[in-house]
């Protein structure tokens, strides 16, 4: 099963570039959607919205990262 749900074929062809690239940070940070909303104070419900296409992240809050975080040491 794929991680993510294909994005509706209206889209907005910007909307569509910035949520690829969303994910592309998401997956590459190796963390769940549950520990970047920790991390990033956003809630889970939000980040599924934001990587799913069905909104956007709003105003000059929107800087949870300013460079992919390192993964975590489970050791």
């Amino acid at each position: 099963m794929p991680r993510w749900r294909d994005l509706p074929e209206e889209l907005d062809p910007r909307v569509r570039e910035f949520t690829a690239r969303l994910r592309t940070l998401v997956e590459r940070s190796g963390l769940s959607v549950v520990a970047v909303a920790d991390r990033t104070g956003y809630s889970k419900r939000s980040w599924e919205r934001y990587l799913n296409g069905r909104l956007l992240p709003r105003g000059a809050r929107w800087r949870p990262w300013p460079r992919p975080p390192a993964p975590t040491s489970t050791t």
